[in-house]
């Protein structure tokens, strides 16, 4: 699926990447002043058939449930006890998906970060998840969630939780089944987190900053909250890949995309690229759109290729597709005007 413009309108595509045919097209509805916010298709969370995404507008947010097969798309509209952000990120595993939000208690104008919620992506249906374990100083304080991260620990489901409080962040597990919180408030002296993370269980890998505003890529233990190691390397603009189980590719705030050991934080390479949005691999090959799409080697960072659109724009994603029957894998690459598609390196 792709999303392109035509006439100042937004449409999602699904698009078979052999033949070009276009299976169904989703008008998008435009709710405010900035189309970008269409684009942003990876912000959603997919589960069997089904994609849903946030919705934000003037007058209306919350989320958009899109049948892959179909096209056909239905609204769960925010309701009184779970406005969404515009920055939410939804994170999920199976058929709930989690995100951050307020509720009508919230005795501010605009929209805070300050409760759990998770939906079912089949009904809808949405609830608060629990109450964060901060005993705040004073009513008007606020604690705001910076990060959300389900996993399954003992058959289960269990979500790990970044807050922070007073400028300094803490981290907690919580047992969605038992509702008790496994440990709470874990300090690892920072002051802000990356709402993007990776998850390797029992790893989980975090883009961090300390009240000094100097920038660490963390690994803890997700079932105890022990830190693994920490790294000078500031990642996860948008996301993380994890390469044949050695390897974080992660792209960084500071105009590069860089490559860790897995398991020691240790820098393998660096170039001086930084996409806009999702990294993706396929078949060893990390592909990224900056306007241009870029190909560059995953062990060894070498830039193999860029691409750019042949009617003067710019693309606004792309999409890797794994080849059939052996075959080379394709890109999908969205313009203001076209959708291309090119065949993948490998």
């Amino acid at each position: 699926m792709v999303a392109t413009r035509r006439n100042d309108s937004t449409f999602f595509q699904m698009i078979e990447p052999e033949t070009g045919n276009v299976q169904w097209e989703l008008f998008r509805k435009l709710r405010h002043d900035n189309p970008l916010f269409e684009y942003e298709i990876w912000k959603g969370y997919q589960y069997d058939k089904f994609l849903i995404i946030p919705f934000w507008g003037i007058d209306d947010s919350g989320f958009e449930k899109i049948n892959l097969e179909t096209g056909e798309i239905q609204e769960f509209p925010d309701t009184y006890n779970s406005r969404i952000s515009y920055t939410l990120l939804i994170s999920g595993m199976d058929s709930l998906f989690y995100f951050t939000g307020c509720d009508e208690t919230n005795p501010f104008e605009y929209i805070l970060e300050t409760d759990i919620f998770y939906g079912n992506i089949l009904t809808g249906e949405r609830k608060k998840l629990c109450d964060l374990p901060i005993q705040k100083q004073h009513d008007t304080d606020t604690v705001e969630v910076e990060v959300i991260i389900p996993t399954k620990i003992n058959n289960q489901t269990h979500v790990f939780i970044g807050y922070s409080y007073k400028r300094k962040v803490y981290v907690g597990l919580y047992n969605k089944d038992s509702q008790s919180w496994v440990y709470t408030n874990i300090d690892y002296d920072i002051a802000g987190i990356n709402k993007n993370y990776h998850l390797s269980y029992p790893y989980f890998y975090l883009s961090t900053a300390n009240s000094k505003y100097e920038k660490y890529f963390i690994c803890g233990n997700i079932t105890d909250g022990t830190l693994v190691w920490t790294s000078s390397i500031y990642g996860t603009k948008c996301n993380n890949l994890e390469i044949d189980n050695k390897l974080i590719v992660s792209n960084d705030y500071h105009d590069s995309t860089i490559c860790v050991d897995k398991y020691t934080g240790k820098q393998l390479w660096k170039i001086n690229k930084n996409p806009y949005a999702f990294l993706q691999e396929l078949n060893g090959i990390i592909y990224f759109d900056s306007g241009y799409i870029y190909a560059f080697d995953a062990e060894t960072g070498e830039w193999l290729w860029y691409l750019e659109p042949h009617d003067g724009t710019r693309f606004n994603e792309c999409k890797v597709v794994p080849g059939k029957d052996g075959k080379k894998g394709h890109i999908l690459a969205s313009s203001d005007k076209h959708v291309y598609c090119f065949e993948a390196i490998r």
